[in-house]
């Protein structure tokens, strides 16, 4: 009988140290935070290179101004051409 008894004390000793393991793996986990779709919509606009040649507002068109001679332009919704940068 004291051969059993010591199995089961060491059976739940082992049970209390895994326990208490997992409870302090979940408790140091960190939630992510939720991306709203503003800052979504930002990353997304970033993401896009000059060279896919992707325009303001995907398939709008827009009536685009030469400012200057260095190719700055301005972009107003309405035109006919593509805005890329």
């Amino acid at each position: 009988m004291k051969k059993m008894t010591k199995i089961l004390l060491a059976a739940g000793g082992a049970v209390l140290i895994c326990g208490g393991a997992v409870m302090t793996y979940l408790k140091a986990q960190t939630q992510q935070p939720e991306m709203s779709d503003l800052t979504l919509a930002n990353l997304e606009a970033m993401a896009l290179s000059i060279e896919d040649g992707e325009n303001i507002g995907g398939a709008a068109r827009w009536i685009v101004k030469i400012i200057d001679q260095y190719g700055s332009k301005t972009c107003n919704p309405g035109g006919a051409d593509f805005c890329t940068f």
